[in-house]
């Protein structure tokens, strides 16, 4: 991993309105995944929450791509 393969410059990173407070947002690459809530009867699914400028899950892909 460099420095340049992080979320940030993922083309599966969505940016949420947290990424404005602590560089947050929401990982595309898979599905979203059930999330539990206690108050919640039954569960919901959510995207997966990431950070922009330190996360990185392997499954890097740029914005802009060379292929034709």
């Amino acid at each position: 991993m460099s420095a340049e393969e992080t979320c940030k410059t993922c083309r599966y990173f969505q940016m949420t309105h947290e990424a404005e407070v602590n560089s947050g947002g929401q990982c595309r690459r898979f599905s979203p995944v059930p999330v539990y809530v206690q108050s919640a009867l039954l569960p919901r699914a959510q995207w997966p929450q990431v950070n922009a400028d330190k996360d990185w899950c392997g499954q890097y892909k740029p914005i802009k791509s060379n292929l034709k």
